[in-house]
C-alpha cells in the first residue's frame, strides 16, 4: 500500500512553472512531473497532498505579475529570433515558412493558469507564533537558507513551517513530508543541502527536493 505524502512547494518552484518555457533548467521531466503530481493530488485517495503556509500564496501573488511580464518578454525575444531564422531559411532553401498560432503572452498565461491551479489545489495551513519566532532568529543570524545582508524571512518561515509539520507527522503511519524549493542558491551546496540544513532536516525527517521532477520520483510506487 502506498504511504501518503505531503509536498510543500515554495514560491520559487511554483513561479518556475510560469517561467518554464524560457528556462532551460526546467526540463521536460519537470513538465511531466507537474502534470503527474497535479493528477495525484486530484485523486480521492489522498496519497499525495499539497500544503502551503500563507506566505507562499502571498509571495506568489506579489511576484506573479513581474514574472509573467519578464517571461513574456523573453519568450517574445525567442520567437523573434526563431521568426528571423525561419524566414531566412525559407528564402535560402526555398521552403515554406511555418508561422506560430499562439503569441507569447497567451502561452505564458497558460503556464500561469497551471501554476495557479496547483496552488489552488494546495491546502493552506496557518503558521504559528513559534514558526515566526524561529524564522526571525534564523534570518537575523544568517543561518541557511538565510544570508546576511539579504531579506530571507519568507524562506526562513517556509523552512520552519516545513520542519514543524514534518516533526508533527514523524510517527509511524503518518505521511512523509517533503519541501520542494528550486532556490538552490540558498538551500544547497552543489547538488546537496547545506550541511547545517541537512542535519535539521534529518532530525525532523523532512525530505528536500530541488524541483518537481525530484518530487515526482520521491512519491512511493503503489
Amino acid at each position: 500500500m502506498r504511504k501518503s505524502l505531503i509536498l510543500i512547494p515554495d514560491t520559487c518552484v511554483l513561479l518556475d512553472i510560469v517561467r518554464a518555457p524560457v528556462r532551460r533548467e526546467f526540463s521536460q521531466d519537470n513538465a511531466l512531473a507537474v502534470l503527474e503530481i497535479l493528477r495525484l493530488v486530484r485523486c480521492a485517495t489522498g496519497a499525495v497532498q499539497l500544503i502551503v503556509p500563507p506566505v507562499v500564496r502571498e509571495e506568489f501573488e506579489q511576484n506573479l505579475a513581474t514574472v509573467v511580464q519578464d517571461a513574456t518578454q523573453e519568450l517574445e525575444r525567442i520567437f523573434s529570433t526563431h521568426a528571423h531564422a525561419n524566414a531566412t531559411l525559407a528564402l535560402l532553401l526555398s521552403r515554406e515558412e511555418h508561422p506560430r498560432s499562439d503569441g507569447a503572452m497567451q502561452l505564458i498565461n497558460r503556464c500561469r493558469e497551471l501554476a495557479s491551479e496547483i496552488l489552488g489545489q494546495a491546502k493552506q495551513m496557518a503558521t504559528i507564533d513559534k514558526d515566526l519566532t524561529l524564522a526571525a532568529h534564523r534570518s537575523m543570524r544568517g543561518h541557511a537558507p538565510a544570508k546576511r545582508g539579504k531579506s530571507s524571512l519568507g524562506d526562513c518561515l517556509i523552512t520552519e513551517f516545513a520542519l514543524r509539520l514534518s516533526n508533527e507527522n514523524s510517527g509511524s503511519g503518518n505521511p512523509s513530508v517533503i519541501l520542494i524549493s528550486s532556490n538552490t542558491a540558498d538551500y544547497c551546496h552543489g547538488r546537496r543541502l547545506i550541511d547545517s540544513l541537512q542535519v535539521e532536516f534529518d532530525a525532523a525527517r523532512l525530505g528536500y527536493c530541488r524541483n518537481w521532477a525530484e518530487a515526482r520520483w520521491s512519491i512511493p510506487a503503489s
